[in-house]
């Protein structure tokens, strides 16, 4: 009788403990879960140290001691293998997931009576960030931090009407009103993400996600050096165009007598401008020696193709004002498309100036296509780009988007540390003379985004010139 009591009371202390493993092994696996979904949210908008860091917050604040973590690892997921990658490897960036293993020693109990193993109750997982749709637009945290102008919000105006039914409006400020929707009827648009809460959202009638920061597809463009640039003004002249539409090249001798197209005393008294891009060797800007160029009704902007720089001045053009690019276009049979990017910066270390495109002006560019970039190809599909240099300050000029229904923009537009405001009516037609497209492309990035206005955006043609499209991340548990 004795033996069999010894034996009946280890068999329900061993069940006794067992039950007590199993609820550990559920905690160490929820965990596991948690934290790496945690992480891997961090991931995208922090980098990978502070994702790990991320998940073993999550690990130590569940009950679990540093001991108990067997390894915090960040990697590549491929849909079915987690490849785990070193902090300091080159292509850390490229991480897109992150694995959490927990092993915590567990009490034998009475269970000692049957059995000198100590259990463990462990837990593992794997979570990771995957492609979800495009976005038409992204508000991205500025460089060098935010004010209360630029923070990486997206604002919906009241009476506000916008079509972009193929796409997401994306924006990356984690606070409580990371998208601000204001309007008075429901946008046609496939939806909102934030890394933050949706202000309103309700009343916008569409759907909405709060998830993981969708990565910038035009960050690389902020690594890149402006190097030397060689101040420049425009030609301005009447009737019929100057033969080679070059800039002049300004010298010591600048208030000397010249022709009068080269620097006219009242640049309204002229109703064209040409400005040649610069291709190779010489960069030429439109630096601050020169001035603004702002575009009046009746005047036309005429750009060469190539890159356009403007060193610490603006471009502007108001109602009735044309800027139309000479030699833009797309080859039918070999898919090459020439075109102009307007890089906006400022040597002098001052914020960039910008473009304002006024309502009733109509603008007619597009971004270089791919391996037509220059000096670069990193201006492969840039149709816009405005430096950060200078950082984002309270009071700096807005970006202005407004088209008409002559009016394209084809490309990407890029400015982390402006406010872009769009307005007005469509910017995404396709060119003319493009045959064949599935609408237009206007990927639009920056460090606010405001509607104000009416507005049609779409990305549905970016391939033709290549242009990146931000793309938010869904972050799910994987393994």
């Amino acid at each position: 009788m004795a033996v069999a009591a010894v034996g009946l009371l280890g068999i329900t202390a061993l069940a006794t403990d067992a039950g007590l493993w199993l609820v550990s092994r559920r905690n160490a696996q929820n965990t596991a879960d948690v934290a790496s979904y945690g992480g891997v949210r961090v991931l995208a908008a922090r980098g990978a140290a502070e994702a790990i860091n991320a998940a073993q917050d999550s690990v130590l604040r569940n009950g679990f001691a540093l001991a108990d973590i067997q390894a915090i690892n960040v990697g590549l997921w491929n849909g079915t293998t987690f490849t785990a990658m070193a902090l300091g490897s080159a292509n850390i960036a490229a991480a897109n997931a992150v694995r959490v293993e927990i092993s915590q020693p567990q009490r034998l109990g009475l269970a000692r009576l049957l059995q000198t193993v100590i259990p463990s109750a462990w837990g593992g997982a794997t979570s990771a960030n995957e492609e979800g749709g495009p976005a038409c637009t992204l508000s991205v945290n500025p460089p060098g931090g935010e004010t209360n102008q630029v923070d990486g919000r997206t604002i919906v105006g009241g009476s506000v009407t916008i079509e972009a039914p193929d796409c997401v409006m994306a924006a990356n400020d984690t606070s409580g009103k990371s998208v601000q929707y204001n309007g008075n009827s429901g946008p046609n648009i496939a939806g909102f993400r934030s890394a933050g809460s949706c202000f309103n959202c309700d009343g916008a009638g569409v759907p909405y996600q709060e998830g993981t920061a969708t990565p910038d597809p035009f960050k690389y463009l902020q690594s890149l050096t402006m190097g030397s640039l060689t101040c420049t003004r425009p030609r301005y002249w009447n009737g019929a165009p100057l033969a080679d539409g070059s800039n002049e090249v300004l010298g010591r001798n600048i208030g000397s007598a010249r022709d009068p197209r080269w620097a006219p005393p009242n640049a309204n008294n002229y109703t064209h401008i040409t400005m040649q891009g610069s291709t190779s060797g010489t960069a030429r800007a439109i630096c601050a020696e020169v001035g603004d160029i702002s575009l009046s009704s009746g005047q036309t902007l005429t750009l060469g193709t190539g890159t356009h720089y403007f060193d610490g001045t603006s471009l502007s053009a108001n109602a009735g004002a044309t800027i139309e690019c000479a030699g833009c276009g797309r080859d039918v049979g070999t898919q090459t498309v020439t075109g102009v990017t307007l890089v906006f910066t400022n040597t002098s270390g001052d914020p960039a100036g910008t473009i304002s495109i006024n309502g009733g002006a109509t603008v007619q560019l597009n971004a270089p296509g791919v391996g037509q970039g220059v000096p670069t190809p990193a201006y492969d599909g840039i149709l816009i780009y405005r430096t950060p240099v200078g950082g984002a300050e309270n009071g700096s000029p807005a970006m202005q988007i407004n088209g008409n229904a002559d009016s394209w923009l084809f490309g990407g537009i890029y400015a982390p540390t402006s406010e872009i405001e769009v307005s007005g009516n469509s910017i995404s037609n396709a060119p003319d003379g493009w045959a064949g497209l599935d609408g237009g492309c206007t990927s639009i990035v920056g460090g606010r985004i405001t509607f104000s206005g009416n507005a049609t955006v779409n990305i549905n043609a970016c391939d033709v010139t290549g242009t990146a499209v931000a793309k938010p991340l869904v972050s799910r548990l994987v393994q």
